[in-house]
Formats: C-alpha cells, sequence, structure tokens
C-alpha cells in the first residue's frame, strides 16, 4: 500500500549527487526555506540545483550530459520524506533510470507520471520569468477555472472587428446622405406628368379641330364675298349669285357657334413646374433612404458595442473574482502587466518575485522551487522578499548565487560541498 501524498506539500529532506554533471558528491539535507547555494563560477552551484530537476523533472528537463566527464556511472537521490526519488545514468547507457519509493517501500508502476503530479507546471520560475508573453498569460491563465482570456479575447476582437466595418459603412451611408441638398419648404407632392401631358395633348387637338373650322367658314365667307362682288360685275348673274350668297349666309347663320379656343399656357407652366418639384421629391426620397440606412448601421453597432461591454466585463469579472497571486496583475495585448507597466520594463528582481508567486500560486504538491543562475541577480531586499514569500506559503526555496559561504550558505567547490 503506497504512502498517501496528495494532500501533503513536499520539500527536499535530503538531496545526493554523485559524478552528476560537474559535481564529484554532494550530499545536502538543507534547513530553512532558503537554501542558498554559492561559490565561484565553474564549481558546480548550477549543477547542484540542476540535479534536482533533472531526478523529478520529465523530458522537459533532460540534460544531453548529465554524466560527470570521465566517470562510468552518475546518480541523484532525492529524499521528499514521503517519497524518494533515484535516477542514474550510466556510460553505457544515456537513457537514466527512474526509482520512486514510498516511504513504506513500495513503488508506483508509472514514477514519471507520479513526479509530474507532484511537481505541477512551474517547478523552476524562471520559465515563467524567460518565457513570451504569451506563454506567460497562459501560465496564468491556470489560476482561473472555468475562464479562457484567448477565447474571450477572439470573442471580443471578433465583435470588435464587425463592429468597425459597420461603423465604415455607416459612415459612408451618412456622407451620402449629407451630400443630398434639400430644397426649402418641406418635401412637395409628386405631380402625375403624364396625365398632364395627355391633358395638354387633348387641348392641342381640341384646338387644332377649332381652327380648321375656323378656315373652313372664313373660306365660306370669302367666298360669298366674291359672289356679291361678281354679282356686282355681272348683273346678269346677279340673282342666282345672290341666290347662292343668300344660301351661305344662311347657312353660317344657322350654324352652332364655334367654343373659344384653350389657353395651354398654364398646363404648359405647370408641367415645368412639376419636373422641378418631382425632382425635389426624389432628393427628399434619397436622403430619406440614406438616413435609415445609417440610423440602421447606428443601431447595428451601437448593439455590438454593448456585446464588447459584456466580453471585456465577462473579462474583468473574471479578473476581480480570481485570487491572484500579486497585487495589480492584469493582461495586455499579448503580455501579462503589474500595475499597468509592461513586463519587459520591470525591474528583474520584481520579475522575479511575480514568476516565484505565480509559480507557489499554481499549488503543485512539490512545494520546491528552483532558481538557477538569475539568483546572482538579486539584491539583499530582494532575497529577503523571497524568503517572506516562500516562507509565508510553506515552500523550500533553493538558489544559486556566487558568493563565499557562511550565514547559513551552502559553499560548492569542485563538485564537492565545503560548508
Amino acid at each position: 500500500m503506497k504512502d498517501d501524498t496528495r494532500t501533503e506539500n513536499l520539500r527536499v529532506v535530503e538531496l545526493r549527487a554523485e559524478n552528476f554533471m560537474r559535481l564529484r558528491a554532494v550530499r545536502i539535507r538543507p534547513d530553512g526555506t532558503v537554501v542558498n547555494i554559492t561559490g565561484r563560477n565553474d564549481q558546480g552551484k548550477t549543477s547542484t540545483i540542476t540535479a534536482i530537476a533533472w531526478a523529478l523533472g520529465g523530458k522537459e528537463f533532460a540534460e544531453a550530459m548529465p554524466l560527470r566527464k570521465g566517470e562510468r556511472d552518475g546518480s541523484v537521490s532525492v529524499d521528499l520524506g514521503s517519497l524518494k526519488v533515484t535516477k542514474r545514468v550510466t556510460a553505457d547507457n544515456p537513457v537514466p533510470s527512474l526509482i520512486v519509493e514510498y516511504a513504506n517501500g513500495s513503488r508506483p508502476r508509472s514514477p514519471q507520471h507520479v513526479l509530474d503530479e507532484l511537481r505541477g507546471q512551474l517547478m523552476d520560475p524562471i520559465a515563467f520569468l524567460r518565457g513570451k508573453g504569451a506563454e506567460r498569460i497562459e501560465m496564468v491563465q491556470q489560476l482561473f477555472e472555468g475562464f479562457s482570456f484567448d477565447r474571450n479575447e477572439r470573442e471580443r476582437k471578433a465583435v470588435f472587428d464587425e463592429r468597425t466595418a459597420v461603423n465604415r459603412e455607416r459612415t459612408r451611408a451618412v456622407a451620402a446622405r449629407d451630400a443630398i441638398v434639400l430644397p426649402t419648404g418641406g418635401k412637395p407632392e409628386l405631380v402625375d406628368i403624364a396625365a398632364l401631358d395627355a391633358q395638354l395633348k387633348a387641348a392641342n387637338a381640341a384646338n387644332e379641330v377649332t381652327r380648321k373650322r375656323q378656315t373652313g367658314r372664313e373660306a365660306a365667307a370669302g367666298e360669298a364675298e366674291r359672289h356679291r362682288n361678281a354679282a356686282e360685275r355681272l348683273r346678269a348673274e346677279a340673282r342666282g349669285l345672290d341666290a347662292k350668297a343668300a344660301d351661305l349666309e344662311a347657312k353660317l347663320e344657322a350654324a352652332e357657334a364655334l367654343p373659344p379656343l384653350v389657353d395651354t399656357s398654364a398646363i404648359i407652366t405647370e408641367i415645368g413646374n412639376a419636373s422641378a418639384r418631382n425632382a425635389a421629391v426624389a432628393r427628399f426620397q434619397e436622403w430619406e433612404q440614406r438616413d435609415n440606412e445609417a440610423r440602421r448601421l447606428h443601431d447595428q453597432s451601437e448593439a455590438m458595442s454593448v456585446e464588447i461591454k459584456r466580453i471585456e466585463k465577462e473579462k474583468a469579472d473574471a479578473l476581480a473574482g480570481a485570487k491572484l497571486p500579486v497585487e495589480g496583475l492584469t493582461f495586455g495585448e499579448d503580455e501579462v502587466l503589474i500595475n499597468g507597466i509592461p513586463w519587459d520594463q520591470l525591474a528583474f528582481s520584481t520579475r522575479l518575485r511575480v514568476s516565484a508567486a505565480v509559480a507557489m500560486a499554481l499549488e503543485p504538491k512539490l512545494h520546491v522551487m528552483c532558481i538557477r543562475e538569475f539568483g546572482s541577480l538579486l539584491d539583499q531586499e530582494s532575497m529577503k522578499l523571497l524568503a517572506s514569500i516562500a516562507e509565508a506559503n510553506d515552500w523550500q526555496v533553493w538558489i544559486e548565487t556566487v558568493g563565499e559561504g557562511g550565514d547559513g550558505k551552502v559553499l560548492i567547490e569542485d563538485g564537492m560541498v565545503m560548508s
């Protein structure tokens, strides 16, 4: 029956390493929250901390040449109290062997799987510090259960781009509407020019008939006059011609009165005015069409603005409801921000502090943090801050610095522990 490590925060009780990278033989039983591995360069400090990652990590922590140069076999053993991990490598077989053993002597069937579950995502906060902006955001997003910032941003961008296109169309519609110059006096009624044309044609036809009849009558009168003149000249024929004249006069006297000519000038004037008025109606109709289109696009844009605010609020609510490990931690376009300051503009000590806090917030069962070559960049205040964070969260920090021994530091020289 294996030991139960599901609720236990594991820390390194003892580290043993032989012939690993630059190390000859190292045995360290840490005392305290921060294990400061110090010494001169190229003495094995990095190898000491790397040994923990190599033993407990998977492929991502593999080393190309883990065996010390000139040696036939090497090993690293990490005692975590209720769990002991031993990893060995030989010159004949570059593939390391892994043994995971519980305190009662039992061994799991899948040792690396057990370690991966214990280790979580960030045994080394430098992975967060060195990562790209999108990778850091992805790591922090693990703190938000059920909420995807990537999905939220894609959804917001889709609506934002669509609203941009709608606003562009709305601007064109408004410009087309405003380019129409409307006549004064309000919108007139549309005039039926075809009906006026038909009325004009009918009047012209009636006038033509009247003119022909008038011409005929004038011709008859002239002919009567000629007959009278002929009678004057030709007295012999006077009676006959006079009779004819009398007959014609009688007919003219009996004829119905001719109607007056129709005045077409008013119709012609109205037709001219109707064309101008109908042009004004067309301008009003076009303006109304453009105005309706602009209003529709405005309403569509407003609806999209509401949707964008909803998406942004969803993100804000997720940020407000999350227990972020660092005050002021937010997200930019493709980067983590601290109090609105981009990641690359933060002091190194701040970036390391944030990286450590994120690593701890992800809550792996293995509470061991390994900080290699960057440890020397921390000043005394930053080291105290890192120690206080680790202490508050029950973590153990293994950190590499360049310096002398003393003050509880572990001094490494020529691959061995000197103090």
